[in-house]
């Protein structure tokens, strides 16, 4: 008997009517945290540079094209060494809303109804980060345009002759047009300039003391990267670089002390260096071939007069040399075959590595001692809390080595390996994984590659008075120390001596300058500053010191500096954090869903009726995935 055909049963797509729900749903009812239709136009960005201190601020101009007003979420990144100072929204020009730098005391509240700005609730990057980011959202009118106003300042420093200005990009779409202008002027000629991003420019006056740069690009392609302006100054020998002002009130003055300015044939100090590799199991895969590439190509620059050790650890520590040797040819060889043939696995024993590192440095006195250490992850093998680390570091460190840390990706207890860095004099660098690790690594290395001063103290007499020196003991080739300090009225000459110790011994120099009568019109942002930063260092190297905050939090109201002790607050009552506030710990942010103002338009009636006809697709969808998915029964066979 010949057997009836089976037809296979028709497949209804779950996906179609579940789409089209969506696709109403989203039309009448705006997620919170979703950019609304319509362009992100002009981003225009002004650059002010003198004497160090670079002042930035962006504008992007937001347009909402639809039938009613709308909120957009925007990301505003800036590098985290950075103070925010002006945070407000125009609208046909005018200032509709300017947030005010406040105590911490405003809480995390929600956007106001019919408020221009709010904050989304994003969780700021990692203390120790290379950028902060302000979340927030704008309110655009129907067929209108707002205009999105975010500054900081920030404190440049030389590194290898040159200061680096960096401009995070990664918050542009192809729907921007950039635009530039900038201005750098310094107390010195400034020879060369340097311009790297994805734009064309060319900058003006170059051999002068002031150098003007504009740029643009209307097809402007999404990038992760910076834009970068380095540029040189001309450094006379025998004296700093100083630019003041003085006037009957008095004023202020900032010096900048490059190790060119004396007149001293200066060689690098032979350094004996403790490299501290992390090759625990998160270490696996790119991360361990990339530090791997990284570290092989630090130890081919070591001097011949240096002295290294290479430690791998885990859940212990392994020395992969006999102690600290010379840097032979031949002890390098060997030293990066052993690190090509490392294995990443077990635990994260940031503790114990510290403490072989720092002892190993004091039974090996005679030359400059430094650690660099490199971690992806946070220690998990006790002692793992932080001040427990940072005591053992200061007890095991006889040697007075400086610490400079990298932080490999996020997951990195960068708390702990910053005020490691802060507590011995050193740096901490963020790697970023997502870029080139070896290039991040190497960059990093060839700032620290040539000391040249060590045990450097400037010291300045009257007529300079609050005078901040950055607690700098080691100065680099190429790189400067600058002093920003106060001026008394009718200020006569001022002297500093500068000491410290080169590869020749111990040298003291004398220089001076005397001011004549300036106007300070300008604001005296440089020191203020360089104040609040210094404090900043200390504070999170110190949490115990109260007063530490309170004469940031006094500075920074008066300078509108928002800090981790100053976020910015708007006339919601709702903060804004740049960066992670120290213990106690920020109360956490609002859900996501409560983070924008409620529109007044999700509650007419047209909206009440396509919300209904949606949940009805929605459900109608839902009852033929149920029958596709039910088995096949007598009545689906023919």
């Amino acid at each position: 008997m010949r057997q009836p055909l089976k037809r296979r049963p028709r497949r209804t797509s779950s996906f179609a009517p579940l789409a089209l729900a969506a696709l109403v749903l989203s039309s009448s009812l705006p997620l919170a945290g979703a950019a609304p239709q319509g362009p992100l136009l002009p981003v225009e960005v002004s650059v002010s540079i003198v004497d160090g201190t670079a002042v930035t601020e962006v504008r992007r101009t937001l347009v909402n094209t639809g039938e009613t007003e709308a909120w957009f979420a925007v990301h505003q990144r800036f590098p985290a060494a950075a103070l925010a100072t002006r945070l407000a929204v125009l609208n046909a020009g005018t200032v509709v809303e300017e947030a005010e730098v406040a105590s911490p005391s405003a809480q995390n509240a929600t956007g106001a109804e019919g408020a221009w700005l709010a904050a989304l609730p994003e969780e700021p990057a990692p203390e120790g980060s290379f950028l902060s980011t302000l979340a927030l959202a704008v309110r655009v009118p129907a067929h209108d345009r707002s205009v999105l106003v975010v500054s900081w300042a920030q404190t440049l420093r030389a590194v290898r002759g040159a200061y680096r200005y960096a401009l995070p990009l990664d918050g542009l779409t192809p729907s921007d047009a950039f635009f530039l202008n900038a201005s750098v002027e310094l107390a010195s000629p400034i020879v060369s300039v340097q311009f790297s991003s994805p734009f064309n420019a060319s900058p003006s006056g170059v051999g002068t003391r002031r150098v003007t740069l504009t740029a643009s690009d209307v097809t402007l392609a999404p990038s992760r990267g910076f834009l970068f302006l380095n540029f040189t100054p001309q450094v006379t020998a025998g004296q700093g670089m100083v630019s003041y002002c003085l006037d009957s009130g008095g004023g202020t003055f900032s010096y900048a002390f490059f190790p060119a300015s004396l007149d001293l044939a200066l060689e690098p100090l032979p350094k004996s260096i403790s490299f501290v590799i992390d090759f625990s199991g998160s270490m696996a895969g790119d991360k361990a071939a990339q530090a791997k590439a990284a570290f092989a190509g630090i130890l081919e620059q070591l001097a011949p007069d240096d002295r290294f050790e290479v430690l791998r650890f885990d859940t212990k520590v392994v020395p992969l040399t006999s102690g600290l040797e010379s840097a032979s040819s031949t002890n390098i060889s060997r030293a990066v075959s052993r690190i090509n043939a490392q294995s990443a696995y077990g635990t994260t024993n940031l503790a114990a590595a510290i403490n072989r590192s720092l002892t190993d440095l004091a039974e090996d006195p005679g030359s400059l001692p430094m650690v660099v250490l490199l971690t992806d992850g946070n220690p998990t093998v006790p002692p793992t809390d932080r001040e427990t680390i940072l005591a053992l570091a200061r007890t095991r460190n006889g040697a007075g080595a400086s610490i400079h840390t990298l932080a490999l990706g996020y997951e990195a207890s960068i708390d702990i390996l910053s005020a490691l860095s802060a507590d011995s004099r050193g740096s901490h660098r963020f790697i970023d994984p997502a870029l080139d690790v070896v290039a991040q690594i190497s960059d990093f290395y060839s700032e620290v590659s040539e000391p040249v001063i060590e045990d450097l103290n400037l010291t300045f007499f009257e007529p300079a008075f609050d005078v901040v020196v950055p607690p700098l003991s080691v100065l680099f080739k190429g790189s400067d120390i600058t002093a920003h300090g106060r001026l008394r009225p009718f200020a006569g000459r001022v002297s500093i001596v500068i000491e410290g110790r080169t590869s020749k011994g111990q040298f003291s120099v004398t220089d001076s300058f005397v001011p004549s009568s300036l106007p300070c019109n300008r604001t005296d942002t440089p020191l203020a500053l360089a104040t609040v930063v210094s404090l900043i260092d200390r504070a999170r190297a110190d949490r115990a010191d109260t007063s530490l905050a309170e004469n940031i939090t006094n500075l920074s109201l008066a300078h509108h500096f928002a800090t981790p002790w100053t976020p910015f607050r708007l006339r919601s009552g709702a903060s804004i954090l740049t960066s992670p506030l120290p213990e106690p710990a920020a109360p956490p942010p609002p859900p996501r869903e409560t983070s924008l103002p409620p529109d007044p338009g999700l509650l007419t009636l047209p909206a009440a009726v396509t919300a209904l006809a949606a949940l009805a697709l929605l459900t109608a969808g839902l009852l033929l995935w149920r029958r596709a998915r039910r088995p096949p029964g007598p009545r689906d066979d023919l």
